[in-house]
């Protein structure tokens, strides 16, 4: 394959004098690349680059620069896939107009690059011009993928009304890879409304329908950290507890820590203390550990016991950034506890 796509990639240099925009030689660049892809993704880079640099205004180039932008948002580089991606749907072909169904997949595939940019109102807007069309069968991706936008940009009211159709509508209740997110939004969004009965019950839904999904730790953390923001703290550590036999994922981690936080919240400092300390020795997640190491230093202080309390503050300065937020922490409370 390496071989064939070299072959091309040489015969379209060759024809380049005599056929400078023939469109053949636009197809032998746009092969090339094709038969890259997965085997030498750089030189799949050079040879879009080169089909998009001598046949700008090609119907070819249009699909040239959704496939590259495709290539370079999944490898991290967001921003030259966005430029690309605005200059796929602003450049009219000569030779043929791009479909509508074309249209609609460069408008997706520009939000996922502006949202991996954080770029997340830009991205929300660019989805929501696909879910616009009642016709598309893109529109359920579309409407997923706004709300997130919106959720990340911390817009939860808009986010829930872009989502709530995945909850309330039988259509929208089983569209693969996209409903059983989407719901999981929802529970999401509507936390950060602080509605956190309605956010229960979402997730809730979430685990009634898809149980069996990969994201079921997640709704049931959230479920947990609903009832923690209520002060029903029993029934929150029956949530948290059920994440953390089920997973050992961030979700898990979360939760020992939401377990703990219930524990200091009803005055059972060593019981919270015991829970904290479970995170930074169970789980790799640095900064959970240190926020858990904080919790458990809080809780020996509130047990009358500064020594441990001081230990505690002194490992997260050992093991977090200097500059991080974790260590201020950890300085301001060191003083306290002196």
């Amino acid at each position: 394959m390496l071989e064939a796509a070299n072959g091309l990639m040489r015969r379209a240099a060759e024809f380049r004098a005599a056929l400078p925009t023939a469109e053949p030689r636009a197809r032998m660049l746009y092969d090339a690349a094709w038969a890259y892809r997965g085997l030498a993704d750089g030189q799949a880079h050079a040879a879009y680059r080169r089909l998009i640099e001598e046949f700008p205004d090609a119907a070819l180039a249009v699909d040239a620069r959704f496939e590259l932008a495709e290539m370079l948002t999944d490898g991290g580089d967001a921003g030259e896939a966005v430029k690309l991606l605005r200059e796929a749907l602003d450049k009219e072909p000569s030779d043929r107009p791009v479909s509508p169904e074309t249209t609609e997949r460069i408008r997706l595939r520009l939000g996922a690059s502006l949202h991996a940019a954080k770029d997340y109102a830009a991205a929300a807007s660019q989805f929501e011009a696909v879910a616009g069309n009642d016709k598309s069968s893109h529109r359920p991706q579309a409407l997923y993928r706004a709300g997130e936008s919106l959720l990340a940009a911390g817009e939860f009211a808009k986010a829930v009304e872009k989502l709530a159709v995945f909850r309330d509508k039988g259509e929208f209740h089983n569209v693969g890879g996209v409903s059983d997110r989407a719901v999981l939004r929802l529970g999401q969004a509507l936390a950060g409304a602080k509605e956190w009965d309605k956010s229960r019950q979402a997730f809730e839904v979430f685990l009634q329908r898809y149980g069996s999904s990969p994201f079921a730790a997640e709704a049931r953390y959230g479920i947990g950290w609903a009832f923690q923001q209520q002060g029903k703290f029993d029934d929150a550590v029956k949530s948290y507890e059920q994440v953390i036999a089920a997973t050992t994922a961030e979700a898990a981690a979360k939760a020992q820590l939401g377990v703990g936080q219930c524990r200091l919240a009803q005055k059972k400092p060593a019981e919270a203390a015991a829970a904290f300390l479970v995170v930074p020795y169970t789980y790799d997640y640095p900064e959970l550990g240190y926020a858990a190491l904080l919790e458990a230093a809080r809780a020996f202080a509130e047990a009358k016991q500064p020594e441990q309390a001081e230990k505690m503050l002194r490992k997260v300065l050992k093991d977090a950034p200097k500059d991080s937020e974790w260590a201020k922490a950890a300085r301001e409370r060191l003083e306290k506890v002196k």
